[in-house]
């Protein structure tokens, strides 16, 4: 194997780098899909949720599911079951006096509600709190939406200044910002603005995500209206104070979620305290959701009952995407390893012809000829597959704990689609050894011509050769 040392070292090399590339390439996009399904159970979906069969299409606010309070007693009683909770949602306008736009108000019980969701671990120490005071009409409202509705203000304090200077954002752009300190720009539109002239357009782009997110304050306490249909189709209206902002780093679910209590929602539209639009589970254990979901569907034929990967599909499409081309991607490599195994090994057999026809003239079988050829290849692939399987593995480890941060490339880009800037890489036990027996199955293919070349040869013919 090190007869010909910068070409085996050259081979093994090209294989640990293709290896590499091909794990790593996919860990990133498995830790990627994960922490967005993760997400979407925590924020979004939990794992089951239950509706009247019209409402999912239209949001009308009159297709309840009657009873829910029993319905919710009794899938409580399910031994796979965490939590179950339901809510109220409806249609909404929301306005301010600088702006108004519509929205999704989901009533809510606060307290059942944390044991269910992580939306009250997304309202930063500065944002407000989770329903903390014993206020009525108090609402919780998104950052994004904060934007939209003009409630946002933008100030470089020392504290930003700081908070940037622990992104590694340069020195010289918090020095150029920091003439802005305490300067409170009531507009996204604005303060972007201001930024471009100060450090220029190039820079801004760049740098102005952590920036923007660390600048950042609310107008709490403000009012929002509210105006909404009641039971009997009428429209009536009601002033709701922002009592926190959360961020779920999900734009799509941000843009248009606010939530409320759902007594007071109740209250106002005239509905009976026992009905609601959906029904919410969680589970202990996530592996049980086809299960629950069968359950439930015999127990209440009449009800829409979906899990969270019926509910977003899109998602789970996107993960057997992901895995399909993570193989189309390790076949490439490999073939292309194994073009470059051919050529080596050919290049070893007609360099040892002649020892080659010794070996067989004093008696060695051909068959272990064709052994030592073939054992050379698996050890080639075999050590530059294992080479880089501990690489990645090393790498996904240090890297599955403490990310890979891309706030600052992608970050406004990947929240606005629902993924997360902060990637994990991620993989499991099994696609590590399917690797090594991919890779010591290209060894053994890739030796197969070569080893053939030299059982051909005659041992006179070779002996006469000058090699």
């Amino acid at each position: 194997m090190w007869r010909n040392k910068l070409r085996s070292f050259v081979v093994i090399t090209a294989v640990t780098v293709g290896i590499f590339g091909a794990i790593y390439s996919y860990a990133l996009m498995n830790g990627l899909i994960n922490q967005k399904i993760v997400s979407t159970i925590n924020f979004e979906t939990s794992h089951i949720q239950i509706h009247h069969p019209k409402f999912k299409q239209n949001k009308e606010p009159y297709f309840l599911i009657e009873n829910a309070q029993k319905i919710v007693e009794g899938i409580s009683k399910i031994p796979e079951v965490d939590e179950v909770t339901r809510r109220m949602i409806f249609l909404s306008l929301a306005n301010t006096s600088n702006s108004s736009t519509a929205v999704l108000v989901c009533g809510i019980n606060p307290e059942i509600e944390k044991k269910i969701t992580n939306i009250y671990s997304s309202i930063q120490d500065s944002s407000g709190g989770y329903f903390n005071s014993e206020k009525d009409n108090q609402l919780l409202i998104s950052v994004s939406l904060s934007d939209k509705l003009q409630l946002s203000n933008f100030e470089i304090s020392e504290n930003t200044l700081k908070e940037l200077y622990e992104k590694d954002v340069p020195e010289k752009i918090i020095s150029k910002i920091s003439v802005l300190q305490d300067i409170k720009f009531r507009s996204k539109k604005d303060f972007k603005d201001t930024l471009k002239y100060i450090i220029g357009k190039k820079l801004a782009k760049e740098f102005e995500y952590p920036i923007i997110t660390y600048s950042r304050g609310y107008k709490l306490k403000s009012n929002i209206i509210l105006k909404m249909q009641d039971f009997n189709g009428n429209f009536v209206e009601k002033a709701f104070k922002i009592g926190g902002v959360y961020s779920t780093g999900n734009d799509l679910f941000d843009d248009v979620n606010v939530f409320v209590r759902n007594e007071e929602i109740l209250d106002l539209l005239n509905y009976n305290s026992e009905d609601s639009h959906q029904i919410t589970i969680l589970l202990k254990d996530e592996k049980n959701v086809d299960n629950v979901v069968s359950q439930l569907k015999i127990k209440y034929p009449e009800l829409q009952i979906q899990s969270w990967g019926e509910l977003k599909p899109v998602i789970i499409l996107i993960k057997k995407w992901i895995t399909i081309s993570y193989f189309f991607l390790i076949g490439i490599i490999l073939l292309a390893l194994g073009f470059g195994i051919v050529n080596t090994m050919l290049m070893t057999v007609l360099e040892r012809v002649k020892e080659f026809g010794m070996l067989i003239a004093i008696g060695m079988n051909k068959k272990k000829v064709f052994k030592m050829i073939m054992l050379e290849s698996i050890f080639l692939s075999a050590t530059g597959g294992i080479t880089g399987l501990i690489i990645s593995a090393i790498i996904v480890e240090i890297y599955g704990k403490q990310g890979h941060d891309f706030t600052r490339w992608i970050g406004q880009g990947y929240q606005t689609i629902g993924f997360d800037a902060i990637i994990y890489p991620n993989l499991d036990i099994l696609h590590y050894c399917g690797v090594v027996i991919l890779v010591v199955l290209t060894g053994i293919i890739a030796a197969v011509y070569p080893a053939k070349k030299a059982l051909k040869l005659s041992p006179v013919e070779a002996l006469k050769t000058d090699a």
